[in-house]
């Protein structure tokens, strides 16, 4: 499993939302409140950029093992199909007719 907790989601969004607002509410009056202003930006970014990579580390192992359910369910209806079914051809003929 990842080593990332919806936890660790949250705390990052709640960061980048954070540091959006101020860059967002931001003052360049000075130069101080400018350069202020931009590490906000970098930092949302930054942390946008990590809760991307942690939403990701997250949904691989759970859709590897979405997945391999569907593969096995595939498998379950292709043998049931040939079970009942057998070799019988049904459906659209592409050459034409029945």
């Amino acid at each position: 499993m990842s080593a990332y907790t919806f936890q660790d989601l949250r705390d990052l969004v709640d960061a980048a939302e954070r540091h959006v607002q101020a860059w967002n509410l931001r003052e360049t009056v000075t130069a101080e409140a400018e350069a202020d202003a931009f590490q906000h930006l970098a930092h949302g970014v930054g942390a946008l950029e990590r809760l991307s990579s942690a939403v990701d580390a997250m949904r691989a192992p759970l859709a590897e093992q979405q997945f391999a359910h569907q593969t096995d369910n595939a498998d379950a209806l292709g043998e049931l199909y040939r079970d009942v079914v057998g070799d019988r051809a049904y459906g659209f003929n592409p050459d034409g007719g029945a």
